[in-house]
Parts: C-alpha cells; sequence; structure tokens
C-alpha cells in the first residue's frame, strides 16, 4: 500500500521523479503538499481506495506513514 500511496502522492502534487518520498514525507516537508494540494490528493485517495475520509481523519493524515495507517484502519473497519 505504500508504493501506492507514494504514487498518488505524487500525482496529486504533480512531483517529479527527482523528489524523495518516502513513508516519513509530510506536509511540512513538501511545499506543493498546501490546501489545496491536501484536497487533491485525498480526493485521489478516496477514488482509488474507494473509502470516504471524515473531518477529523483528514486533518490527522500529515505525513505518508499517517496515510496509509488511516487506510489500513478503515479497510480493516468495512471487513
Amino acid at each position: 500500500m505504500l508504493n501506492e500511496v507514494i504514487e498518488i502522492l505524487r500525482e496529486a502534487l504533480n512531483l517529479g521523479e527527482n523528489i524523495e518520498v518516502t513513508e516519513c514525507t509530510s506536509s511540512d516537508s513538501l511545499p506543493e503538499w498546501d490546501s489545496f494540494g491536501q484536497i487533491v490528493l485525498f480526493q485521489k485517495l478516496e477514488q482509488h481506495f474507494d473509502l470516504k475520509f471524515s473531518f477529523d481523519e483528514m486533518i490527522s493524515m500529515e505525513s505518508v506513514g499517517d496515510i496509509c495507517q488511516v487506510i489500513e484502519n478503515k479497510q480493516h473497519q468495512n471487513k
């Protein structure tokens, strides 16, 4: 799932391949991850994983690792 989230993040924020993105990458470390980028990112994540994020979940996701954790939790809840 980590690789999927990274690819979606790259696409949503129009990141070049020369920008390193890891599980620890956060909104603070990428200028492209601004409020508009956040909206685009969440829309793409919701479409890709067929999920809906609550407001609380959205504000809790500040890094790639946080995003993966929330998605994993939601997928387990839906089983």
